[in-house]
């Protein structure tokens, strides 16, 4: 499971869901990452590197791109972090910078909704 899949299935399943827009993050392609991971693996380099798409959306702005690209009818409802209550504490920010990427094996990482609907574009709709 993750993200993609679950907003999949609730907005499938009941035409409507309500996502945090105050909380803000880098959604990251598996494919780009995989891509930057195996370039590392061919240099000498080492350290923590931080791999993420390029640009900052909030869960409710990845989850209206998420349904726009599935062709899904389904209302996608902004709500804050106090009305959606979780188990686990989620901080208001946690985008990332790829400063370890641009600085050994180049920063390609797209933009989060380009490398978003690229992936529906070549997969199709996920099941």
């Amino acid at each position: 499971n993750n993200f993609v899949k679950t907003m999949l299935r609730i907005n499938r399943e009941k035409g409507q869901c309500k996502v945090v827009n105050d909380q803000f993050g880098n959604p990251t392609n598996a494919a780009d990452l995989a891509h930057h991971v195996l370039k590392l693996l061919d240099t000498e380099e080492y350290g923590i590197y931080h791999g993420t798409g390029k640009g900052v959306c909030s869960w409710y702005e990845f989850t209206k791109k998420i349904v726009e690209f599935a062709g899904i009818e389904s209302e996608v409802l902004p709500c804050t972090t106090e009305e959606y209550p979780t188990p686990a504490k989620r901080p208001a920010y946690s985008a990332l910078d790829n400063f370890m990427f641009r600085n050994t094996v180049e920063d390609e990482f797209r933009e989060w909704d380009k490398a978003l609907e690229s992936f529906f574009y070549n997969k199709g709709e996920i099941q």
